[in-house]
């Protein structure tokens, strides 16, 4: 029988963390380290642009 290998979500988390920390020591820029990206993380990154983008309208808009 094969045999299945149990793999921690932490365990995961350090190997990601592990290997962005070495991209980066090999000056690989924060844009190109987004492939490592949890899919949690690439919707609160959307979530917080988003928001930014409408505070900018809206200050855009008052100065009247």
């Amino acid at each position: 029988m094969g045999q299945v290998f149990m793999v921690h979500h932490g365990d995961v988390e350090q190997a990601l963390r592990r290997l962005k920390q070495h991209l980066s020591r090999e000056g690989i820029t924060p844009g190109k380290k987004r492939i490592f990206e949890k899919p949690s993380e690439k919707r609160h990154r959307r979530v917080v642009e988003t928001r930014r983008k409408i505070r900018k309208q809206k200050l855009r808009v008052v100065p009247y």
